[in-house]
């Protein structure tokens, strides 16, 4: 059997390069931590917590930030304690933390640990963080037409 590789990703964010995108799902962010939360929080409130981010030119932190800056608040008002590279070593910081932390992530990451207990999820008050998620590659292969039906069913 051959084995060939396929360029496709998905992505939050469309760059201007000479990627094809197609939409895919809504995302939801929210605020989490290892330890409980109240259902709502105001951006005022997450200055109490210790916060750890994602690095600064990562997507989520630029959605944040420019979703902040419009309710005139700045990340740097907030408790960062520590930066992390991506969604996976953020869950697993909060996860393993021994004290009480937050962060934002993709509700769609942290769902098993939710639904668990293991993790809890809060919204931020007056603030809508849902962004699209899309399908990004770089031409249109019968394995990538494939892939899409499969996942627009």
């Amino acid at each position: 059997m051959e084995k060939k590789a396929l360029d496709l990703a998905f992505v939050t964010k469309k760059n201007k390069n000479s990627l094809f995108y197609e939409e895919w799902i809504e995302d939801e962010l929210v605020v989490f931590s290892n330890k409980p939360l109240p259902p709502k929080i105001s951006i005022d409130e997450l200055k109490k917590y210790k916060m750890i981010c994602r690095e600064p030119n990562s997507s989520t932190r630029e959605f944040v930030k420019k979703m902040f800056e419009a309710k005139e608040f700045e990340c740097d008002m907030l408790n960062i304690i520590s930066v992390v590279h991506n969604s996976t070593a953020l869950k697993y910081t909060v996860l393993n933390s021994s004290e009480q932390v937050v962060s934002i992530i993709s509700k769609s990451v942290i769902k098993g640990e939710l639904k668990n207990k293991k993790l809890f999820a809060s919204k931020i008050k007056d603030m809508n963080l849902k962004r699209k998620t899309y399908v990004a590659y770089r031409e249109k292969t019968k394995e990538i037409e494939a892939i899409l039906n499969f996942i627009h069913q």
